[in-house]
């Protein structure tokens, strides 16, 4: 597990350059935290770093939104899902096990049990007015990414 502070907004978008970095086709970013916490915030920054052109927002009535920038991008928003069925009778699991997209999912906690292991997993708290980052992993996108944060002085630790 690696660990972060995002101290404020300009940190919070660094992070999501570099995450940007390195997702590509077939990774997996799961976000948690409560609400506030700036799992929408860091989608836009990754959107806007792979070029997507249309507004990135949290997908809380639709489930899913779709974008396309460098890449396709698949951004689920769980909050409202009350079950594990729920995300299967949506057909999560299609894009989830998926090849050829990025996927980000936030809330994902609440399917844990059928997320694939290879994953980026971020928990966001709020401490103050700061945002302590937990990271964890399994897979190349997620060792590309504490390579990447260990490259950079305002996340090494």
């Amino acid at each position: 597990m690696k660990r972060i502070i995002l101290k404020n907004l300009k940190y919070t978008e660094e992070f999501g350059k570099i995450l940007s970095r390195v997702l590509g086709p077939g990774s997996l970013l799961c976000l948690n935290g409560d609400l506030g916490a700036g799992k929408t915030t860091l989608t836009q920054t990754i959107g806007k770093q792979l070029k997507v052109k249309e507004y990135v927002n949290s997908p809380s009535y639709s489930l899913m939104n779709s974008y396309k920038g460098v890449y396709k991008i698949y951004h689920y928003d769980l909050y409202k899902l009350n079950s594990v069925d729920d995300a299967l009778d949506i057909g999560i699991e299609d894009y989830i096990y998926s090849d050829e997209d990025i996927v980000i999912i936030e809330w994902a906690n609440k399917i844990k049990s059928i997320l694939p292991k290879n994953r980026i997993d971020i928990n966001i708290s709020i401490n103050n007015r700061e945002r302590i980052v937990e990271i964890n992993g399994r897979g190349k996108f997620y060792i590309e990414l504490l390579k990447e944060l260990n490259k950079n002085d305002s996340f090494r630790n």
